[in-house]
């Protein structure tokens, strides 16, 4: 599933790629951290960071392991877009969750 999820995010097919992970799970598939990468990646490449944020937030209200990946890629998206709170947000939020911050992760930030 993650290649062709990978895929319609490349094509800029979001809705494709979120219809995919819907289905993933209701196969009882159980997504990745990767999947989840791919999806918020995606969003984020396209400028969609508002609905990235709001994807990260229901993973983690549902609890789900995140890797660092997913939040660092926020981070850069909210730097680029000149959104410097939103960066630093997720940066804390990395540390929050016990991230070994290496000086790729603040310059990021």
């Amino acid at each position: 599933y993650n290649t062709v999820i990978q895929y319609q995010c490349r094509v800029k097919d979001l809705s494709k790629a979120f219809k995919l992970f819907e289905d993933m799970k209701l196969q009882k598939l159980d997504p990745t951290p990767a999947t989840y990468n791919i999806l918020i990646d995606g969003l984020c490449f396209y400028g969609y960071i508002e609905d990235a944020d709001r994807f990260l937030c229901s993973l983690q209200e549902q609890r789900v392991n995140l890797s660092k990946f997913a939040y660092t890629t926020l981070i850069k998206a909210h730097c680029v877009k000149g959104d410097p709170e939103m960066a630093v947000k997720h940066f804390l939020q990395l540390l929050d969750r016990g991230f070994d911050v290496s000086i790729r992760d603040y310059s990021a930030a």
